[in-house]
């Protein structure tokens, strides 16, 4: 159980790293509406990419914070909310708001 523990700690860290790639593909393949030629905006598309990093990332970390530093937990028990929970929360968002985009982009 404890080397699933570890396996899950790496992905969850490495997490933001693939939803860039998702980023690329996602905007790739939905940027033109599939009824219209609209063009969707790059700019738009990264600023919501933004924004989710800017406010989901460190509510993930304080969440972790929360988690992980218990009474009489160690001195670096802030580390499982800087590499745990802060890119797993901003992976979360960022994936369902690409769902969402995509999504709208398929019924425009």
């Amino acid at each position: 159980m404890e080397e699933l523990l570890k396996i899950f700690f790496v992905i969850a860290m490495f997490s933001p790293l693939l939803v860039f790639v998702a980023v690329a593909i996602v905007y790739s393949k939905f940027r033109v509406g599939q009824m219209t030629s609209q063009h969707r905006s790059v700019i738009f598309f990264l600023l919501g990419i933004v924004l989710i990093g800017v406010v989901v990332g460190p509510l993930g970390v304080v969440a972790g914070l929360e988690i992980f530093c218990s009474p009489g937990a160690g001195a670096q028990c802030g580390l499982g909310g800087f590499f745990f929970t802060g890119p797993l929360a901003f992976s979360v968002a960022a994936a369902i708001y690409l769902w969402l985009w995509a999504r709208r982009c398929k019924s425009v």
